[in-house]
């Protein structure tokens, strides 16, 4: 997603998110930022919060892995 993507587009987005959003302070914090973009017409924080997949890390795992043989 582009930082200027069209701001409807994103709200729609942003909007559908909420609906199952269950914690009320993501929640508030979601409203906040969409409301900011509606008044500023700057998409650029709710393009970067909804561009892309989530990346995770190893979680700290290093090294290489093998299946254990029996025993």
């Amino acid at each position: 997603m582009s930082h200027n993507q069209d701001l409807s587009a994103l709200t729609a987005q942003a909007e559908h998110w909420l609906m199952d959003d269950p914690d009320p302070q993501t929640r508030a914090e979601l409203e906040q930022v969409i409301a900011e973009a509606r008044e500023s017409g700057d998409t650029a924080d709710l393009a970067d919060r909804f561009s892309g997949f989530l990346e995770f890390g190893t979680a700290g795992l290093r090294g290489g892995w093998a299946l254990a043989q029996p025993e």
